[in-house]
């Protein structure tokens, strides 16, 4: 949505794990050419954007990635465009990294990174959303599992107390 309603090159999302290693990536606009960034950070690789985007708040803007992010395997793919990342957070918790590529100039505008922070916050709070789904699932997996040996101790103690009962 991001690219097709705003007018952005490219986009990307990476969800990561306690120890930051990415464990789902998400893309679009840049296809097979995202498939080397992705190797990089399954082996715990961050790019620059994403290093300075997990120790901030704010958005990460770099203005001329071509020149400046030599080393990330999508440099070339940002030719006077601009970049923004931010990482995704909710309640004090890390979930990844989003990423854009954009036309130059767009990053100076101050709505433009809100609506991106905005965005970014909405993400965050989905993927937090999911977590205590997944929780509550869990835990009525739990549940059901204590009911089924409360049943099972139940009747078990209600066959011996029969057995007692026909001894006595």
């Amino acid at each position: 949505n991001l690219v097709k309603t705003r007018g952005y090159h490219n986009a990307w999302v990476i969800l990561l794990d306690e120890s930051r290693r990415a464990v789902m990536t998400f893309e679009y606009g840049l296809d097979k050419n995202f498939l080397p960034t992705v190797k990089r950070l399954r082996r715990g690789e961050l790019t620059k954007c994403g290093q300075r985007a997990l120790s901030r708040l704010e958005v990460v803007v770099v203005k001329d990635p071509f020149s400046t992010c030599k080393d990330c395997p999508l440099a070339d793919k940002c030719h006077a465009r601009e970049m923004m990342t931010i990482r995704l957070e909710y309640g004090g918790k890390i979930y990844g990294l989003l990423s854009i590529s954009l036309p130059a100039s767009f990053t100076e505008e101050k709505e433009e990174q809100s609506l991106f922070k905005e965005a970014a916050n909405d993400i965050s709070f989905a993927l937090h959303s999911i977590e205590l789904e997944e929780e509550r699932k869990q835990k009525e997996k739990e549940i059901q599992k204590l009911n089924q040996f409360r049943k099972i101790v139940i009747d078990n103690a209600n066959i011996w107390l029969d057995v007692l009962d026909k001894k006595l």
